[in-house]
């Protein structure tokens, strides 16, 4: 699995793994990728993992509902984070700031920089969001 993951990390960037995990935790349709291999096949195919096998009580539980993401970097300081409270949010790597800062605390928290980890694993490790964290497979035994 650690592999697809990469694959697909180097056909669609950050947008398409991330694009998959909200597909699959809003109960989106699935959609073909670059290999021509629809999510719905990738996660049957990879469905033994512990990490697939964990987040798949996600599946359609929010379906019908919106969210937010909340990306990172300076316009974050430009918004008001509190009018989400209520709502179903994904943050992502230093989000953990703006909880400090702000008070905001996401629904959802997601890391996909090896950087961000290792720069800040203890405080990853001790953060924590209203539901659920999400990692890459590959810092399983640091998290």
């Amino acid at each position: 699995m650690l592999q697809s993951v990469r694959n697909e990390y180097n056909a669609n960037g950050v947008s398409g793994v991330l694009n998959k995990t909200f597909k699959k935790i809003f109960g989106l349709p699935p959609e073909k990728t670059k290999n021509d291999c629809s999510y719905l096949k990738y996660e049957e195919v990879c469905q033994t993992e512990p990490d697939v096998i964990s987040i798949s009580r996600f599946k359609n539980k929010y379906s019908g509902k919106r969210c937010f993401i909340v990306g990172n970097g300076p316009s974050l300081n430009k918004l008001d984070l509190k009018k989400l409270d209520g709502e179903y949010t994904f943050a992502v790597n230093g989000i953990f700031y703006k909880t400090e800062e702000m008070g905001f605390v996401p629904t959802f928290y997601m890391v996909e920089d090896g950087h961000v980890i290792d720069d800040n694993l203890e405080r990853i490790n001790s953060y924590r969001p209203k539901i659920h964290r999400f990692f890459p497979t590959e810092y399983k035994n640091m998290i």
